[in-house]
């Protein structure tokens, strides 16, 4: 059970927010997921790239029934299996030919690329500047050991140490 905050829950003095079960929390999600997937407020499929649409809500439904069984007990292959043909019905998704290509710096721009792209998160040298997206999975991801610099230096990385930052001891 884990704590469940709703747009009507009070927060603050004192308020601990009350508990609900993992099969209602699933509930909840798979409902509002089915409720945007349907809805003319949610952007068509591929109209607001790099933004969710209704291709992301069936997306992550069909990751939810994947996982049915571990939060409510019962597995939902056949949900799952139905969300992804939704998907494909949607008419705007198909795999990219060229693998590496979506691991380049111009997914925003190629349209074999952007085909299969659902879940996005834009990256450019021009508007979004950050340590995130492939340096973070590259640099976070290794130790700060001798093992991890040696790494480090083998991927011709510049600088002088790993980061450590997503592995927990």
């Amino acid at each position: 059970d884990v704590p469940f905050l709703f747009y009507s829950t009070p927060i603050g003095g004192g308020n601990n927010p009350p508990q609900t079960s993992r099969a209602k929390i699933f509930d909840f999600c798979v409902e509002e997921l089915e409720t945007l997937s349907k809805s003319n407020d949610m952007p068509e499929a591929k109209s607001n790239y790099p933004r969710a649409d209704k291709g992301a809500c069936l997306a992550l439904l069909a990751r939810m029934y994947l996982n049915a069984e571990v939060y409510t007990g019962k597995a939902m292959w056949s949900e799952a299996k139905d969300a992804c043909a939704r998907i494909y019905e949607l008419g705007k998704y198909s795999i990219c030919p060229d693998y590496a290509a979506l691991f380049r710096g111009d997914n925003g721009e190629n349209p074999e690329v952007l085909n299969e792209m659902i879940f996005a998160a834009s990256f450019d040298n021009t508007h979004v500047h950050s340590y995130g997206g492939t340096t973070f999975m590259c640099l976070a991801s290794v130790f700060n050991t001798d093992a991890g610099q040696l790494y480090y230096k083998l991927q011709g990385l510049k600088g002088n140490s790993a980061w450590g930052g997503i592995r927990v001891p």
